[in-house]
């Protein structure tokens, strides 16, 4: 596992976030979507730069960075019961980093009595998501800029 410190968003780290999310969904996406779906799911946070900033803001989003200091991912529960936005560089994709984020996450969910949490996972982190006790309710079809994409909805109670 790669060790990271956690720390709040800041708007200052919003181009490094957008960059982030623009390489996970150019090389992540790729091994479970079309051409045509990578690219429309890259361009969102370059396109719509200051909706995805104003996105950043919204309850709580989390960064990670490397032992020397470099952000290499984030995510956000927002309000306080539903993960998004959870995305790693490529290159610490399955070192323990997104679980990392998520379980910052998940302590704020608990901290404010929540029961249980929800996310609506692409088909690269469905498999994350069931790793850490979430279960598919609902598949769903997204369409956005007339592009389909299948997602799952999914939840993890808390006993």
């Amino acid at each position: 596992m790669t060790t990271i410190t956690l720390r709040p968003y800041n708007p200052t780290d919003t181009e490094r976030l957008a960059h982030i999310y623009t390489q996970a969904a150019l090389i992540l996406g790729k091994t479970q979507y079309t051409e045509q779906q990578v690219q429309m799911w890259a361009d969102y946070p370059i396109q719509y730069f200051h909706e995805f900033k104003a996105m950043l803001s919204n309850g709580h989003t989390y960064v990670a960075a490397s032992g020397c200091g470099e952000i290499i991912g984030f995510g956000q529960i927002h309000p306080t019961d539903y993960v998004t936005l959870l995305y790693v560089l490529p290159e610490y994709s399955r070192t323990g980093v997104g679980q990392t984020i998520y379980k910052q996450l998940e302590n704020i969910a608990q901290d404010n009595q929540q029961k249980c949490v929800s996310v609506t996972a692409s088909k690269i982190s469905k498999g994350l998501f069931e790793k850490l006790g979430f279960e598919v309710i609902d598949t769903e079809i997204s369409l956005r800029n007339g592009i389909e994409f299948e997602r799952y909805n999914m939840v993890k109670i808390f006993i």
